[in-house]
This record gives structure tokens, C-alpha cells and sequence, in this order.
């Protein structure tokens, strides 16, 4: 992985803290600016200007990000208020002249932009109102987690976010239980599969988000669906292997072995409402 150019000194240091923060969702994500392009509405140049530190992301990019690294509404929440946080200073002198809100460049596949927004006016005694209110909002929420740690504390039954990157080599501490075959229909968390599991692909439907992980330890892929209390299934399929169902209401599924190292044409759905939506291993949705 290349390493990343030093950011501007002459950054805020809450601008600063949310460049670094995007820049370690676009690690873990594994994604290139080309592959981000192709999954947003934002260009290769744009990512590379507001990962750059040169140009401010709007908020509908740093939300699309950390939806592609795998980010839960609690690490989204933390991930806004640090935005917000990094929005409310670039406007003031000092917080680097360079750092502008820059119009995003759409790549040739997005979607035509939205119509231009008015911006909202108001009176300096609501305006210092609602700066206030801001700013204790931001402050609470990110008292909440420290900010070294670059993910909110799981609960024991709960998969690490965010997910390390493949590696050969299993990362230190937890050790995994089985490999290929043998992890099938077994649980990613109880094996320790899910350690070094990746994202590989994420759809956000009807407030649920269903997801399709990896991992290259266990060589296994498994789903995953948040919030999971009112679904109706949740399902994973492989290449070469059978499709596993599991129970309504369940948060994951149980694990299928892979042929391929990456988790090609692995394939998560959840039932919501009736609806069937999917996500595949190359971010690829759709409903039902």
C-alpha cells in the first residue's frame, strides 16, 4: 500500500482529523480512486483533492466512504460529528486557504447533480445559537470514544470494525479455527474468522444495511444485515457452494468456503417488508 503524501501544517487540526479519518476508511476499504469513482457520484480527481487535504468533502462523500469500508450508523454518527466538527472551522481564517468546498466532479457514469441549494440565512444571534448547539453536540459524541481508537467498542459477539485488510499473514492475538471447508456453516465471530474480515460489498436499503464479508485467513465469506429484529431471512451464496438460509431476525449468517481467494461472486440477501435486496463481492445491489 503506498504510503500517504503529509497533510498541509497549515490545516485545523479538525480538518486534519477528518482527512486522516478518511484516509484510513479508504485503507480499509481497499478501494482505489478509480473503484471509488465507479461506486459514487464523486470523480477520481475529486477523492483525490479531498483525500489530499485540498479540497473539503460534502458529507454525502464522507458517508458514501465510510458505507464502502463497512461503517456501522454508530461509527457514521461519530464519522458526522467529526465532519461537522471540520466544516464548522474551515471558514475561518487560518483553517488553510487551500481547503475549500470544492463541487464534486462527477465521473461520466454518476448520476446528473442535483439543482444547486440556496443557502440558508440566518439572523447572528440564531446563527451563534445554532454554532452552539453544534459544538456541544460534536463534543459529547466524540468524548464518547477516543478519538486514537478508529472504531466504536464492539460487543462480544460482534465483528470488528473497521476490518483489516487480506493479509497472508494472520494478524497477532486471535487465532482462527478452521480454513476452506472446514469453516463451513461455523460462525465467523466464535472461529475467529471475522478478525481480519473485509467488506466486500455493502447496500444500504429501507434503513437496513446487508453486507458480504471475507475473509483471507479462513478463506470464507459470510452476510451480515444491521438492523436485524424485523427481517425475514438473510442469506449468503458462493460459487461452488450451497446457498445457506438463515432464521428471520438473524444479524449474520454462518460461513461458506470460496474457490477464489478474494470471494468472487459471493452474494448476500435480506428479506425486509416482503423485498429482497442483494449486494455482491463487486458492490454490485439490487431489489427484488
Amino acid at each position: 500500500m503506498a504510503r500517504w503524501r503529509p497533510l498541509s501544517t497549515e490545516l485545523r487540526p479538525e480538518v486534519r482529523r477528518l482527512v486522516e479519518r478518511l484516509r484510513l476508511l479508504k485503507d480499509r476499504s481497499g478501494l482505489s480512486y478509480a473503484s471509488l469513482e465507479a461506486k459514487t457520484s464523486y470523480s477520481t480527481s475529486s477523492w483525490s483533492r479531498y483525500l489530499g487535504g485540498v479540497a473539503f468533502p460534502p458529507w454525502e462523500a464522507t458517508e458514501a466512504l465510510g458505507r464502502l469500508a463497512g461503517a456501522k450508523e454508530p461509527d457514521l454518527a461519530r464519522l458526522r460529528a467529526l465532519w461537522e466538527s471540520a466544516e464548522e472551522v474551515r471558514g475561518k481564517r487560518g483553517a488553510g486557504a487551500a481547503l475549500v468546498m470544492a463541487d464534486s466532479v462527477p465521473s461520466s457514469s454518476a448520476a446528473p447533480a442535483s439543482a444547486p441549494r440556496t443557502p440558508l440565512r440566518l439572523g447572528s444571534g440564531a446563527a451563534h445559537a445554532v454554532r452552539t448547539a453544534v459544538s456541544v453536540l460534536v463534543l459529547v459524541l466524540l468524548a464518547s470514544v477516543p478519538y486514537s481508537s478508529p472504531y466504536v467498542p464492539r460487543k462480544a459477539d460482534e465483528p470488528e470494525w473497521p476490518w483489516s485488510l487480506p493479509s497472508e499473514v494472520a494478524p497477532v492475538g486471535e487465532q482462527v479455527e478452521c480454513q476452506g471447508r472446514s469453516c463451513e456453516r461455523r460462525d465467523p465471530v466464535q472461529t475467529g474468522c471475522s478478525g481480519d474480515g473485509r467488506v466486500l460489498g455493502s447496500y444500504y436499503r429501507k434503513q437496513h444495511r446487508v453486507q458480504v464479508l471475507h475473509s483471507a485467513r479462513c478463506r470464507t465469506v459470510w452476510g451480515s444485515v444491521a438492523p436485524a429484529a424485523d427481517t425475514e431471512g438473510l442469506s449468503i451464496s458462493a460459487p461452488g457452494a450451497a446457498q445457506l438460509q438463515e432464521k428471520p431476525g438473524a444479524r449474520r449468517t454462518r460461513m461458506l468456503a470460496v474457490l477464489d481467494s478474494a470471494g468472487v461472486g459471493a452474494q448476500a440477501c435480506v428479506v425486509v417488508s416482503g423485498e429482497h435486496s442483494c449486494v455482491n463481492s463487486d458492490n454490485r445491489a439490487w431489489t427484488d
